[in-house]
This record gives C-alpha cells, structure tokens and sequence, in this order.
C-alpha cells in the first residue's frame, strides 16, 4: 500500500470545492432518487452464450438514499460520480449516530454465466482534529444467491486510531491512484443482479473522509451451460 502523496491536512486544505471548480471531476449530481427493488425475479430462462465471453455488460445506477442518519448538506457533493461510480463526500449531520449512504448498480445476469466485477476506489483525508474520521464502504453483490462481497475499504491518514475494521481493506488517503478491487461471480438465474454501495459515516464532529468507488465494470468471462 503506497503511503500519501502528502501530509493529509495539507492535501485537505485544498478545499475539494475548489478541486471541483477546478474541473477535476465536475459531474452532475443527483440528490435523491426513488428506491427500486435489490434483486428483480428472473425475467427469463434464456442461459449464457459462451459468444459473449470478454462481452462488457450495461451497467444502471438504480438508487441512492441516506438509509440511517442525516447528511450535512452544506456542499452536496454525494452522489453518480464519474464512469460508473458514486462518491460518499458530505458529512455526517450528527455527532451521536452513524449515517449510512446506499447507492444501487443493476446489470443483467443470464444464468450459468461467469463474471469477473472490478471497481476502483480512492480516498481523501479530513480534517476531523481526531486526524481520521474512519469512514468505510462496503460494496456487495445481490442476487438470488444472496450478497457476495465484492470490496470493503476504510480509510486511514496513518495516525494510530482503529485501523481494523473487520473485513476491510485499510486504504490511506490521497492516494494519488485509485486502487483497484474485483470478484468473480456466477450468476445462479437470468435475473437482474444489484451490486450495492453501502458507505458507513462515523459521528465525528464537522468532518468525514472522503471515498469515492469508480471505474465499476461487469464482464463476461465464461459460460458454464
């Protein structure tokens, strides 16, 4: 794992608003939505096709909703970020509760087909006197089968806080490249499969770190009927 490009309060005081006049990732952002189903029923028999091996899928952003807690909405930065990817970036609005961001993907799975499901992931330090503020995402895939994991990360400026987080990656902040994480899965049914974000905010006063989940892409890498 590379250490920061930079001392984390020093990356921070470059104002992220002021990266985002800047241009460097000036996308639009959707601020609520109406929440869809995680998993639809089969929607058809039809099996894989081994000519679709290396075939790229469609992928859909679904939904976004704070499902625990409240967010500051003092910037609006939280939302679709980039080539398929969402970004977890305004504060935790309490100091006593978690919030919890979750934001939907779908594709459509034919059954008996193999995928390989890659995401990168970068994230920013805040500027929380505590030096970190320990916010995580946990990405899974939701099918028939049930959830698999794809990726979890948390964050960390290196500071000797809690650094493990059960089942999470520990991943500094300003990383200069996003990291990339995947998974192979076999789609039980043809179904409509949600891969699921669920970012996890700590009531930490004022400041959250930042993470943003991009580049996802679902592609088909065998057939197995």
């Amino acid at each position: 794992m590379p250490a920061p490009s930079a001392d984390p309060t020093t990356a921070r005081a470059l104002d992220r608003r002021t990266i985002i006049r800047a241009g460097a990732w000036s996308v639009p952002i959707i601020a609520t939505a109406v929440a869809t189903p995680l998993a639809a029923a089969s929607t058809s028999a039809a099996s894989c096709d081994p000519a679709d091996n290396g075939t790229a899928l469609t992928i859909s952003p679904g939904s976004w909703s704070t499902t625990s807690g409240t967010l500051k909405t003092d910037e609006n930065q939280t939302g679709w970020f980039g080539t398929n990817g969402f970004r977890s970036w305004d504060n935790n609005a309490s100091t006593t509760q978690d919030a919890v961001v979750t934001a939907t993907f779908t594709f459509a799975a034919r059954a008996g087909a193999s995928y390989n499901i890659s995401a990168t992931v970068q994230v920013g330090a805040g500027n929380s006197p505590l030096g970190v503020s320990r916010q995580n995402v946990w990405v899974d895939v939701v099918s028939s089968a049930g959830a698999q994991k794809l990726v979890a990360v948390h964050t960390s400026d290196g500071n000797p806080y809690p650094d493990n987080i059960a089942d999470h990656t520990t991943q500094y902040t300003w990383e200069t490249t996003p990291l990339p994480y995947s998974t192979n899965f076999v789609a039980p049914l043809t179904e409509t499969v949600t891969l699921r974000y669920r970012f996890t905010l700590l009531p930490t006063a004022d400041v959250n770190d930042d993470i943003w989940v991009n580049n996802l892409t679902v592609t088909q890498i065998g057939c197995g009927i």
